[in-house]
């Protein structure tokens, strides 16, 4: 008969058996979000819309599941829903974590729905902070500049317009809108120089801003 020192050890059970069984949120986390994606890549907007709901209520802080839900929410024509989860997008951007071009990204995303819902002073400070975190930001350049436009702040606009030549040359838009301005303003040479640039660019719409403006592109 053995003795009692000859008997063996009683070994807890390993941690690892133990956590085996335990919940692990975060893969319904990723399980969520990789069916997000499936969802988003099939053009399959409503449900896409239910799963970033799901994901935005596991993690309100999540940038990424705020942003979706404010993009899906605006394509489905719910702008005040839309607005909210863009603004939560801002509020989870402002962590130190954050990349500035992500938090660049979502102050933009704001400005465009705050300039699609009409309040144009609060789309251009949304478009400056973008432009704080990103000074290469082309297009919250451009937003910046509408903005500008719209509420007649032309020495803002001007200088925003400028700047998303300066970054994006063959873009047609910002020399079209460049033209028009500078005419308004009675800078007809500049304004007829502009033109014939967004000419090299774009013929169709050189053609457009010289019969607005009534000019000829300057040679």
């Amino acid at each position: 008969m053995p003795t009692v020192d000859a008997l063996p050890p009683v070994r807890p059970a390993p941690p690892a058996a133990a956590s085996a069984r335990a919940p692990r949120p975060w893969l319904g986390w990723l399980a969520g979000a990789a069916a997000l994606r499936i969802q988003l890549a099939l053009g399959r907007h409503a449900p896409a819309l239910a799963h970033a709901q799901r994901l935005v209520a596991r993690r309100p802080g999540s940038l990424w599941a705020q942003a979706t839900c404010a993009h899906l929410l605006a394509l489905a024509g719910r702008h005040d829903e839309a607005l909210a989860h863009a603004r939560a997008a801002v509020a989870a951007a402002a962590s130190p974590a954050v990349r500035p071009a992500a938090r660049a990204t979502a102050w933009f995303n704001l400005g465009y729905l705050l300039d699609q819902a009409g309040d144009v002073a609060a789309s251009a400070e949304a478009f400056r902070q973008a432009l704080r975190a990103q000074p290469r930001l082309d297009r919250a350049w451009y937003g910046l500049g509408l903005a500008g436009l719209k509420a007649g702040r032309l020495d803002e606009a001007e200088h925003a317009l400028r700047q998303c030549t300066r970054l994006q040359p063959m873009a047609p838009h910002p020399w079209y809108q460049l033209a028009r301005l500078l005419a308004e303003r009675g800078q007809t040479e500049e304004a007829g120089r502009v033109i014939a640039r967004l000419r090299r660019v774009e013929p169709r719409a050189a053609a457009q801003a010289a019969r607005e403006t009534g000019l000829e592109p300057a040679p």
